[in-house]
């Protein structure tokens, strides 16, 4: 089975509580992505993968109330996280979004939940520039991995970083796992100036406010939409940029 599986969690170190902050009117960061992916009915189960932490009972909450399945694990060690949850809801094949991502691209996801069903790769994603989205500060998209490659990752490391970064062992080591790197549309593979992923408290304000003007608009937005929105408010554009310097990846 095919299933979203989405990481959040309040303790994040830059902006501690960021998924439970009201981000559009009502509704938190972590309740704004949950609604897009409902109303964009693709046909999978989604499921909240948080922390066993106390604090995190909230995301619980949220995930309930958008009729959302959820499976808590360990904190620090996201790649068991994953592996368990997983294995909760026989999941054979894993659709990753990070929650920090409200401007996620239903186009893209779509994109990727296809080739995910049509192929075996044990990790599907799209690259820019050779370098896999995940890396980049777009918040656009996100990643496909089979279960049994992240069970092999869990038998290959304990190192840290790849115990957090739950897919980062497998696409720095291709020669062990079958990869397959989907093209970006074509209008976005030579912009260095976007940044909306939200990691920091400049993050969560930029994205809020372009998030506000765009999904009033049109609650079905398109990548598109977004840089037409951007390309007209440059001082956004500005803005992303020195956070973009601020934050390396």
């Amino acid at each position: 089975m095919i299933a979203v599986i989405i990481q959040a969690r309040l303790g994040s170190s830059r902006l501690p509580q960021k998924m439970g902050k009201l981000f559009y009117q009502s509704e938190t960061l972590l309740g704004v992505l949950l609604e897009r992916l409902n109303e964009a009915a693709i046909g999978l189960p989604i499921i909240l993968a948080t922390s066993a932490n106390e604090q995190d009972k909230l995301l619980v909450t949220i995930a309930d109330s958008k009729g959302i399945q959820w499976f808590q694990g360990d904190e620090a060690n996201v790649l068991a996280r994953f592996i368990e949850a997983a294995a909760v809801y026989s999941v054979k094949k894993i659709i990753r979004i990070c929650a920090d991502n409200p401007f996620m691209d239903i186009a893209g996801l779509k994109i990727l939940i296809e080739e995910t069903d049509n192929s075996d790769y044990d990790y599907i994603s799209f690259a820019y520039n050779d370098i896999p989205v995940i890396k980049t500060h777009f918040g656009f998209w996100g990643e496909a991995v089979k279960l049994s490659a992240l069970k092999r990752v869990d038998q290959l490391t304990n190192v840290k970083p790849y115990l957090e970064h739950v897919t980062k062992y497998i696409y720095e080591h291709p020669e062990l796992f079958s990869i397959k790197w989907l093209d970006l549309p074509s209008e976005i593979t030579q912009r260095k100036d976007i940044r909306l992923t939200v990691d920091t408290a400049e993050d969560f304000q930029i994205a809020q406010e372009i998030f506000e003007a765009i999904y009033t608009r049109n609650e079905h937005f398109s990548i598109g939409d977004v840089l037409e929105y951007l390309d007209t408010h440059p001082a956004y554009l500005a803005q992303m940029k020195e956070q973009i310097t601020l934050n390396e990846k």
